[in-house]
Parts: structure tokens; sequence; C-alpha cells
């Protein structure tokens, strides 16, 4: 249902007179890739290192990576000379959009697992496209709210899935030892 809805936005007139559709389409896809191998790796991470340990390793290791990026294609440094409201807003944006989040989403991931955060996390464009309709006044169009729509039915449909059939096993498995029980009168006896 979720690809229903970004076919969707595919479809649209603004996005299929874009002179750079393929390039945008396919940096978004290798984004989007990038994103679920490091959901995939980050998991089996999160649990061996622990959610805390494991982000403040990727951050830092991110922000070298970015540091060695800067300086490799910046051969000024004094780009850096700027006025100190940016720095200001640059810090906000690097606590609350970036520091909390990833701390969030390793905690998230360490008590519900990759899969389901990858699930959950889909959501996020959606997210995006509501605040940016709130916030900054940008307009929203019916296409984009069927979208949203279809996004956000897709990730409740493919959690509640999820849910159920790991609900329904945990009933198999106790049914299945209620039953042994029950073959075995002399266990019950024994059992506190």
């Amino acid at each position: 249902m979720s690809y229903l809805g970004i076919a969707l936005v595919f479809g649209s007139n603004a996005v299929a007179y874009s002179p750079h559709l393929i390039l945008g389409s396919a940096l978004i896809f290798g984004a989007a890739l990038t994103f679920a191998i490091y959901i995939l790796i980050s998991g089996h991470y999160v649990v061996r290192l622990g959610s805390a340990r494991y982000t403040a390793y990727a951050m830092t290791s991110a922000c070298f990576a970015t540091g060695v990026h800067f300086a490799a294609t910046h051969h000024v440094i004094a780009g850096l000379d700027l006025p100190t409201k940016v720095y200001g807003v640059v810090l906000l944006m690097a606590v609350f959009c970036t520091v909390i989040p990833a701390f969030l989403l390793s905690a998230g991931m360490h008590r519900i697992g990759a899969n389901s955060t990858s699930i959950i996390s889909s959501i996020g464009p959606a997210i995006t496209l509501f605040l940016a309709y709130v916030l900054l006044d940008e307009r929203m169009t019916t296409l984009q709210l069927a979208d949203t729509t279809l996004v956000i039915a897709g990730v409740v449909i493919a959690s509640t899935r999820g849910k159920a059939t790991s609900t329904s096993k945990a009933a198999a498995e106790m049914l299945q030892n209620q039953t042994a029980i029950a073959d075995f009168p002399e266990a019950e006896k024994e059992t506190p």
C-alpha cells in the first residue's frame, strides 16, 4: 500500500515534468538503500553494545567522515568565518535534528528490533510533509494527502501484521505448553 502511495507521487504532473527526475530518483533510492542497510547492521550492534554506546560510536564516526569530506572539498578555511548566529542555529540543528533523534532511534531499535524500526521510520516523510504544511505554510495537494494516507496505512498494516503473527506464535506456544502439562499430570503437581 505504501508503494502505491509512492507511485501516485511519481505519476503526478509535478514530478513527471522535472528535468532531473532520473537523477533525483536514483539519489533518493540510494539514500533509502543506505538507510535500510544502516538499520539492519545497527540492529545487531545496538543489541551487542547497547543503544547509547552504539549511537555514540556511530555519531563520532559520522562526524569524523564529514570533517574529512569538508577538508577534502574545501581548501579554504575562510568558509568557516561565519556570524555567531549561524553557529548557534547549526548547534541547535545538530542537537535537536541529529543527535537526539539518533539516540531515540537506537533506543527504539534496541527495544523493538531493526525490522519494526524500519517499518515505523518509513512514516518520516509523511510527518515531514505535514510539518511543512503546518509550520512553513507550504501548499498540500489532494494527491499528497492521498499519498500520505496510503503510506501511513501501509505502515499500520505492516506493523499490525507483525504483531498478529508474533501474538499467534506466542498463543500457539502457550497452548502447546498447556497441552504438554495436561499430558503429564505429575508435572502439574511439581509446578509451583
